[in-house]
């Protein structure tokens, strides 16, 4: 039987007009994916010729354990992918269909990104339809949820989770995360709660495998049971607990992460270091990411309102001054004292806020983690924010109707039209510079041309500019990005050896050397621009100082191709000239 009392699902079946109310919803559901499916489709299709970028290159273009596994399953064992699992096995499938078919790669994005839009739907739909909520907005419940998922959907800041490919991690996570939510909602109001426990038990395992973030979720569910459904926490617990011993035992998902913490350092090492020569900035102290997080979530605040100057590489700086910090603090510990307030209270936009705040702890708390701001973790707290916007407009439209319009037909026709203007208007508005926003992920140039305009003091937008540049043959425009990261970050190894490249392809020998030497000063391990100071010293004619060189190479990486086929050569050119003098002695 259905749980009774205080969280229980409305039954339309049951009332004089339930055929009637059934039809109408079945006729809303089927509107309502039609219009997330072509609202997804429609901002997301300027996007599916994007190439890789950034993060895609060392884990889907260049990544050997993706490429070397024919049967994708195996990826979930692999180094690179064993802490998401989930995440790994769906670019193992795009890979197994379609190799490095960019196409596939964001098909798939997309279709992860509707899915998640048509489960929110879900889980908003059934909340408002709990008894606490449902005759608060009664005969507008459909409109406000297909208004939320819509504005959602189309809310150009989440194109970092689904135009940038290997973020997909996120998009995918959040969709879990959602499902996790409905089956529970479900189970709760069902006959037959049991299956739909077991799938919200399923999906919060795939989360967990797919990102960590979802380590919060058993805390949502229990929230959101607490606060809507069951009224109580020991009430929650009686129906319950048999639900939330699976949520927990979710949590075993994550022990890889903590197993394998020094993978991934070797993430960070290998692959962003090695492959991509990004150098790494320090990672902050629990305090100074703590103090730094107010600034960043007033960021992101002001992001779902105004979404503009959006950037995929924001650097940004720790907060060091009491005027970097106290504004943004007061606004967000107002905001958090708003959320206990109301979740004692329990009332759903604190639910809501508390959602979104315990979404972004892992990210946005005390837990230090190199890049203080990410657009990307806005994904799900985004959907609490314009859930809260959505139902708040609701009723304040509505009471402010209440005093202009004195007849109830003519108020719910004025009300209505204008609810469909203003969704219609915001939605396009948002649609429009998603569309605009995915036209900056058309190349690496246009991305970090991008994020260079945006946020100038960034050294390694500077430094990918440079490296962009340089691999179309424009040296010339290279070189001042090259030297202004430089500025930015004197002892940045890798510029000074990739400006030591462009000054080489100038025939600018000297100050190439000049370059190399200053990079192995700066990182002794330098293999590539001891690699690249002893091919300029060979050319010089200086053949002992650049053998020394290349096996300063091969001594820091033995399997180093490159540095072997140079000292080769420099031994064979060494042995010609003496057998030519030998031939030749005058």
């Amino acid at each position: 039987m259905p749980q009774q009392g205080y969280g229980r699902l409305a039954d339309p079946g049951r009332t004089q007009e339930g055929a009637v109310g059934l039809a109408r919803q079945r006729f809303l559901t089927v509107g309502a994916v039609a219009v997330l499916l072509v609202a997804s489709v429609g901002v997301y299709l300027n996007s599916l010729g994007n190439p890789f970028l950034f993060d895609d290159l060392p884990l889907i273009r260049d990544n050997p354990d993706l490429h070397q596994h024919w049967r994708p399953w195996q990826i979930i064992f692999t180094r690179t992918y064993r802490t998401r699992p989930v995440f790994g096995l769906s670019l193992g499938i795009n890979y197994g269909v379609g190799g490095l078919d960019v196409r596939g790669y964001h098909v798939v994005n997309i279709a992860v990104h509707f899915l998640a839009a048509l489960t929110l739907f879900g889980v908003v739909r059934r909340t408002l339809r709990l008894e606490r909520l449902r005759e608060r907005f009664a005969g507008a419940a459909d409109w406000l949820v297909l208004a939320t998922a819509l504005i959602w959907t189309v809310h150009p800041l989440q194109t970092q989770s689904v135009t940038y490919i290997v973020q997909r991690c996120e998009s995918l996570m959040g969709l879990f995360y959602l499902l996790t939510l409905y089956a529970v909602i479900r189970g709760t109001g069902s006959r037959h709660s049991i299956p739909w426990y077991a799938l919200a038990v399923i999906a919060c395992a795939l989360g967990m495998g797919t990102k960590q973030v979802m380590v919060t979720a058993p805390f949502v569910v229990l929230l959101c049971d607490r606060t809507l459904i069951a009224g109580s926490l020991r009430e929650v617990l009686r129906r319950r607990w048999g639900l939330y011993v699976g949520l927990a035992a979710t949590w075993g998902m994550l022990a890889p992460t903590f197993y394998g913490a020094g993978h991934l350092d070797w993430i960070a090492r290998e692959l962003l270091i090695g492959r991509l020569g990004f150098t790494q900035n320090p990672i902050p102290t629990p305090w100074e990411y703590a103090r730094s997080q107010f600034g960043v979530l007033t960021h992101y605040l002001w992001l779902t309102v105004w979404p503009s100057g959006l950037c995929l590489d924001y650097a940004w700086p720790v907060a060091t001054t009491v005027r970097q910090v106290l504004p943004p603090a007061i606004l967000v510990v107002a905001l958090m004292a708003l959320t206990i307030w109301g979740v004692a209270r329990r009332r759903a936009a604190g639910l809501a806020g508390a959602s979104a705040f315990a979404i972004l702890a892992p990210t946005s708390s005390v837990m230090p983690i190199q890049d203080l701001a990410l657009e990307h973790r806005m994904y799900l707290p985004l959907a609490a924010v314009t859930a809260i916007v959505v139902a708040g407009g609701f009723l304040a439209g509505r009471r402010l109707l209440r005093y202009l319009v004195a007849s109830d037909d003519h108020r719910n026709t004025v009300g209505v039209v204008l609810s469909l203007v203003l969704v219609a208007t915001v939605a396009g508005i948002l649609g429009h510079r998603t569309v605009r926003r995915n036209a900056d992920y058309a190349s690496d140039l246009t991305l970090w041309s991008h994020i260079v305009a945006k946020c100038p003091e960034n050294a390694r937008a500077h430094y990918t500019v440079g490296n962009a540049l340089a691999r179309r043959g424009r040296m010339v425009e290279a070189i001042p990005h090259y030297r202004e990261a430089l500025c930015l970050k004197p002892n940045y190894a890798d510029a000074h050896n990739n400006l030591g490249n462009a000054l080489m392809g100038l025939g600018r020998w000297d100050e190439a050397a000049g370059e190399y030497r200053e990079a192995v000063r700066v990182n002794p391990s330098h293999y590539d621009a001891y690699n690249n100071l002893g091919a300029i010293l060979a050319m010089q004619g200086k053949k002992d100082e650049a053998a020394a060189c290349f096996r300063e190479a091969l001594r820091l990486k033995p399997d180093f191709g490159e540095a072997l086929s140079n000292l080769a050569r420099l031994a064979a050119q060494s042995t010609r000239e003496a057998f030519l003098r030998r031939q030749d002695p005058f």
